[in-house]
């Protein structure tokens, strides 16, 4: 408190005016200072209500944000789990289907000898039979043409 007055003596103590003057003041300065104080109470106690709603909004979104990013989590996961299921059936489809290739090849591939096999005894078949139409054609004798006055003389022809 640096502005204290000094106030004048008189006889029985100090000037009672200026006293009561200072008094005033003060008072009237305690007024002020209180009227501040509950200003700033206020003001702090709006402040503390906004700052308890930001808290309060802050933990709600908080734990909403935490909920979804659980629920972004589980979704992930699942779809991973669903992607790791997809591709373990379509190995196991494509191994089915490799497999089943590679059977239905062994297949064909036993048909194509068997039908080779049936190709070379044709083959061998009519190889033999034209060998036996070739024999027999050469045992054939062929009787020389006769000339031709001689056959026309053969017949008894009246002209």
């Amino acid at each position: 408190m640096d502005n204290l007055q000094r106030f004048d003596i008189v006889d029985n103590g100090y000037d009672i005016n200026q006293v009561n003057n200072e008094i005033d003041r003060l008072n009237a300065e305690i007024d002020e200072l209180n009227k501040k104080a509950e200003v700033y109470q206020r003001q702090i106690l709006t402040v503390s209500r906004q700052f308890n709603q930001i808290r309060n909004r802050y933990r709600q979104i908080n734990n909403e944000l935490k909920m979804k990013e659980k629920a972004a989590d589980d979704v992930s996961r699942m779809a991973l789990t669903e992607a790791n299921s997809i591709i373990e059936t379509a190995n196991n489809n494509a191994e089915d289907i490799v497999n089943e290739a590679g059977v239905k090849a062994q297949r064909i591939l036993l048909e194509a000898e068997q039908y080779r096999q049936k190709i070379l005894e044709i083959k061998k078949d009519l190889s033999n039979q034209l060998e036996l139409y070739l024999r027999t054609l050469q045992d054939v004798e062929v009787p020389e043409e006769p000339k031709f006055n001689e056959r026309l003389l053969d017949y008894d022809i009246n002209l």
